[in-house]
């Protein structure tokens, strides 16, 4: 209860003002009262209701301010029920409630998209459309239409398929933001998708979807992916069979991923990431360190697929296992603080370039050059060949007038596969060159039974360090040198053979001077 004095110099008591709630508004109700009058008080009843109905009106205005300034405050969830019967955002009733969530000043929206869930933005919408959250599950899809630009201001789950088809936007720009598995990415006509937080990105995908499709595309020039947020991506499929997971820029198109430090299979897994540029596109991973540092099941890959005239540089990368760089004409690819390549492939030919640092470690890694290309750069001292490519396979490989593969420091060679009797060569043909001179010695894993060949066909091999191959596998493996077309080599320091197999065309020549010790070979 409070006293109002609505006239001092007319009242010697005070009108007596009460408040008595009504639902959720203010009812004001005033009660003045004779008794508080003394006969000398000279108010008259005209003035009492005056100044009574001043204050009503008064409270009722305040009250009403209350109200309207928790009605800002609030906040509505918008479901998609598509009750208006067309995928179009601008449609009430597509929409639980019966509203198009669009953030205006008193009203705010947390959008939700059901796993059935189409939407785009359609031509009634405005230029501009802000939500504060946004919700989507596994199987929807969003699609930014119309050069709209779309919003999210406060947090955001993605778990479905963001499309922008036209030179608008989808912004997501904020650290409240989660990448579920199943979301994916595709911007084209010069659109923008840009996204915020999310240090994590797990594109594990489950079930039998396969999902051999774009994790990310952007097509089209200034079409632009921007999640620099992110700093690690794992990949790969639950159900049985290897997908593959692309990430693609094409046709001056940009992939922004310039936080990713960290890119793996997820554990058990065989699945392939793919990293696809061509046509002017352009792709930033320069805090990328380590791929596939663990996880996967061994038959996993990431590949790098650089089409003509493109390029990529990995100036972090430190370490990456299991990787394929297949490159177009006139395309680049750079890791120069690389130290560990191991179980990957790179091939080089003309008109091609690799640029690597100092290998220090290369296990398990395949290399060839051809065309006339030169590859040099590996620093390891011991190579130890014990993945299982299937079946028989290039080991190293130099084809070609002016071909030259430079593994000069590498001294100690042990090879395997693990998997039945299969064949590792090491070939120089037609004028290619690789540089062992720094090996000394061969050996195979104990108990298995492969064989390693060296195969000269009009190329020359540099073993001139070779002192010794001594086999102890399960004594069905061997080491084949194989001559033809005119091929000379030269064992200088080889003293001590075992398994060696011989295989020597017309024209052909293998000379080991210093030779004092030959078992079980032909």
């Amino acid at each position: 209860m409070r006293r109002i004095e609505p006239e001092p110099t007319c009242l010697s008591h005070l009108a007596q003002l009460s408040f008595h709630p009504i639902d959720t508004h203010f009812h004001a109700c005033f009660r003045i009262t004779a008794s508080h009058f003394s006969r000398s008080d000279q108010m008259t009843t005209a003035k009492i209701t005056q100044t009574h109905s001043k204050f009503v009106a008064l409270l009722v205005a305040c009250a009403g301010g209350m109200v309207a300034a928790d009605r800002a405050m609030a906040q509505t969830t918008a479901t998609w029920d598509r009750g208006g019967g067309t995928n179009a955002y601008s449609v009430a009733l597509n929409w639980n409630p019966d509203i198009t969530p669009i953030n205006n000043g008193a009203n705010t929206y947390s959008v939700v998209l059901g796993s059935t869930a189409h939407v785009f933005t359609d031509a009634a919408t405005p230029s501009t459309i802000n939500v504060t959250d946004f919700t989507m599950a596994a199987g929807s899809s969003f699609d930014v239409q119309f050069a709209r630009t779309f919003n999210i201001l406060g947090t955001a789950t993605l778990g479905g398929l963001v499309t922008v088809s036209s030179p608008g936007a989808f912004v997501a720009n904020t650290p409240g933001l989660a990448l579920n598995s199943a979301a994916r990415f595709v911007v084209n006509n010069g659109g923008l998708i840009q996204l915020g937080g999310a240090p994590a990105w797990n594109a594990y995908v489950g079930g039998n979807d396969g999902y051999n499709n774009a994790l990310v595309n952007a097509t089209g020039t200034n079409s632009r992916f921007q999640a620099t947020g992110i700093t690690s991506i794992i990949y790969g499929g639950s159900s049985f069979g290897q997908y593959q997971q692309n990430v693609t820029a094409t046709l001056g198109g940009s992939v922004d991923l310039s936080g990713v430090q960290t890119l793996r299979c997820a554990n058990g897994e065989d699945d392939v990431m793919n990293f696809n540029l061509s046509s002017g596109g352009t792709l930033n991973l320069n805090a990328l360190q380590t791929i596939n540092a663990s996880g996967g099941n061994g038959n996993h890959s990431t590949n790098f697929n650089l089409g003509d005239g493109t390029s990529l540089a990995l100036p972090s990368l430190i370490t990456a296992d299991r990787i394929r760089v297949n490159l177009g004409v006139g395309s680049t690819f750079s890791a120069t603080n690389m130290t560990a390549l191991t179980a990957s492939f790179l091939a080089l030919t003309t008109n091609q370039t690799v640029n690597l640092g100092a290998i220090t470690s290369m296990n398990n890694t395949r290399l060839a050059v051809s065309g006339g290309a030169s590859l040099s750069g590996f620093a390891a001292v011991n190579y130890d060949c014990s993945y299982y490519w299937g079946g028989s396979y290039d080991m190293f490989s130099a084809t070609g007038a002016g071909s030259n593969l430079n593994l000069s420091a590498m001294q100690t060679l042990r090879y395997a596969t693990n998997t039945g009797n299969n064949t590792l060569t090491i070939g120089a043909r037609n004028g290619g060159n690789i540089n062992l001179g720094g090996r000394q010695s061969i050996s195979i894993a104990p108990g298995d039974d492969d064989t390693l060949r060296f195969e000269l066909s009009g190329g020359t091999i540099n073993l001139n360090s070779l002192a010794t191959i001594a086999l102890a596998g399960n004594t069905n493996e061997t080491v084949t040198f194989a001559l033809s077309n005119n091929s000379n080599l030269n064992l200088p320091a080889l003293t001590a053979a075992n398994r060696l197999r011989v295989s020597i065309a017309s024209g052909s020549a293998l000379t080991m001077p210093a030779l004092t010790s030959l078992t079980q070979s032909y």
